[in-house]
């Protein structure tokens, strides 16, 4: 995994810690990553994807 890929997911698990799933969108995440928005799609295409694999790593790291 790329270092950007995983600033993403972890971005990702703390954007949805501090603002709930429903109030994360890619540029608070690029925010929390400290990374550009479009690297979001780059890497996963769509957020949906973005969000489901940091829900995979956030339950895999317990």
């Amino acid at each position: 995994m790329s270092d950007t890929k995983g600033r993403l997911l972890h971005g990702a698990l703390a954007a949805i810690r501090q603002h709930g799933i429903a109030g994360v969108s890619a540029r608070t995440i690029a925010a929390a990553a400290g990374v550009n928005q479009a690297l979001v799609f780059y890497h996963f295409g769509t957020l949906d994807e973005l969000l489901a694999a940091a829900c995979r790593t956030g339950t895999a790291e317990r």
